[in-house]
């Protein structure tokens, strides 16, 4: 994961070389919004094993919506065009809602549904824990669209980095579409909104238990000043 990122900053060196010559307008920005995960789900169980035949079998984990802050600090490539290039680190908490399981198995001749359902409730105090602080470095590059006669300046961007996941053996990778308007308040600040969708590689935790990817939903509200 380490080698991708510095691979993907190396061959970046020349848009920033760019930057340099071409506009050397900075900014920062600072956002707070809600997240809103998938549900993290295990690799699905399917095959037979001790005259058990596994049925798309996997456990699941709902974690209830959470708090999100993120931090930016980016640079104008070209400001004729509207591109530019940032750094962004972002953390927020997963907290468990409940565990339940999905899929069936069949033995002799038998097939059960599995409907384990058990809440945050039934597990506080078993020193077991399925919550997770996550934190997201990623390097983002964003097109904004320049509306005539408008403070109002629309936006898309990609974000690619890698994610720490508390319980995660590793780091992952993680990347992001964003989309997003900023309002100018002055010629040097403005304030935003922002929907990202962000993704991060199927982690395998501390257990040794193999995730699929997992996707959240961010809705922002962003607050900037250039410099």
């Amino acid at each position: 994961m380490t080698r991708i990122i510095s691979l993907l900053w190396i061959s970046l060196l020349p848009v920033v070389a760019m930057a340099e010559t071409t506009s050397r307008e900075s900014y920062a920005e600072f956002g707070l919004g809600l997240l809103v995960p998938s549900d993290a789900s295990t690799e699905p169980l399917t095959g037979s094993s001790g005259g058990v035949t596994f049925n798309n079998l996997r456990a699941n984990i709902e974690y209830d919506n959470a708090t999100i802050w993120s931090i930016e600090y980016g640079r104008y490539i070209d400001s004729e065009i509207g591109l530019r290039a940032g750094v962004n680190y972002s953390s927020f908490k997963l907290k468990l809602k409940r565990l339940y399981g999905s899929g069936s198995y069949t033995y002799s001749g038998t097939t059960y549904n599995v409907t384990t359902n058990i809440d945050r409730s039934e597990i506080a105090g078993s020193g077991v824990t399925f919550d997770n602080n996550v934190k997201i470095l990623s390097f983002n590059l964003y097109k904004d669209f320049n509306t005539e006669n408008s403070n109002t300046k629309p936006y898309i961007g990609f974000g690619l980095g890698q994610a720490d996941v508390e319980n995660a053996k590793d780091k992952e990778l993680a990347y992001s579409l964003i989309l997003g308007v900023n309002y100018e308040i002055s010629d040097k600040t403005y304030i935003g909104g922002r929907f990202q969708n962000t993704t991060i590689s199927g982690p395998t935790d501390s257990l040794g238990v193999k995730y699929e990817d997992a996707d959240a939903q961010t809705w922002m509200v962003t607050v900037g000043t250039r410099f």
